[in-house]
């Protein structure tokens, strides 16, 4: 049975379960709003549409904490690793961690693999969350959010490939 998002037309071509849309994945903040908690997390080229948000937060003055997660093979195929680098650098509660699967010599083991949030600070209550990637790390960084306690609506996504978020399997 074919799964449609409910702001989507359909032929009636028999059973079909409708779901609500995903949230937008924009980065929505008041602009008095400096101080909100957030956390960015991405994969491989899932990183893009992360500058773009650590460069708007930075240019705004953001000052509440944002902590930045990426997930990739190494430190080498890390896109756009400087700018993000540069651009959680300029934040001033901001903290990045890198996970690689085959980090440089001396990385910390603890950010060495898939991503474990378990490895970072404690996550700040109200902390909205905004993750890109693929969507095997969508889903295991979604359920380690929700484990330390930000709300599901809390959390925006942007899919790298085909919208499979309530595909069973």
């Amino acid at each position: 049975m074919p799964i449609v998002p409910a702001d989507r037309r359909v032929r009636n071509s028999g059973p079909t379960r409708i779901a609500h849309p995903p949230p937008p994945f924009l980065l929505f903040l008041d602009p008095a709003d400096t101080e909100a908690p957030l956390l960015l997390a991405s994969a491989g080229i899932g990183v893009t549409p992360m500058i773009a948000m650590l460069e708007q937060l930075a240019a705004g003055g953001h000052r509440g904490p944002v902590t930045v997660v990426h997930a990739d093979r190494s430190p080498a195929e890390h896109a756009l690793r400087a700018d993000h680098t540069a651009y959680a650098g300029k934040l001033p509660d901001g903290a990045a961690h890198f996970f690689y699967e085959r980090p440089d010599q001396g990385h910390p083991a603890a950010l060495t693999g898939r991503v474990d949030l378990a490895a970072l600070p404690a996550i700040p209550a109200g902390t909205r969350a905004y993750l890109c990637g693929p969507l095997p790390f969508m889903r295991a960084v979604r359920s380690q959010l929700i484990e330390r306690g930000v709300a599901p609506a809390d959390i925006r996504y942007e899919v790298f490939g085909p919208d499979l978020w309530l595909a069973r399997g």
